[in-house]
């Protein structure tokens, strides 16, 4: 991780999902020009703990869903070429993550 030092508001929240066996989500904040440096990194055990931990840090929050979709999860407006936004009760396949 890099040097740069994170305010909350800034960066985007990267939340990816992770191998079926290993179950849960992780998740990357990217911040300073042109989100070019992580911050911060932790895995979580589900998709809505992942956007919890998102919004925490930024309006901007992608997720990477099990079914391969990436949705915008955040507060701000959603950026062109996301055409899905994650909600709560988006369903999880049975057995894999995020």
């Amino acid at each position: 991780m890099s040097g740069h030092r994170a305010r909350p508001g800034e960066g985007t929240a990267w939340l990816v999902t992770d191998r079926p066996e290993t179950a849960g989500c992780h998740c990357y904040w990217y911040t300073g020009p042109k989100d070019g440096h992580l911050v911060e990194h932790e895995h979580v055990d589900g998709a809505a703990e992942a956007v919890a931990w998102g919004r925490r840090r930024t309006p901007r929050v992608r997720i990477r869903t099990a079914d391969g979709r990436t949705a915008w999860a955040g507060s701000a407006p959603r950026p062109a070429g996301i055409a899905h936004s994650w909600i709560e009760t988006d369903r999880v396949p049975e057995g894999a993550s995020c």
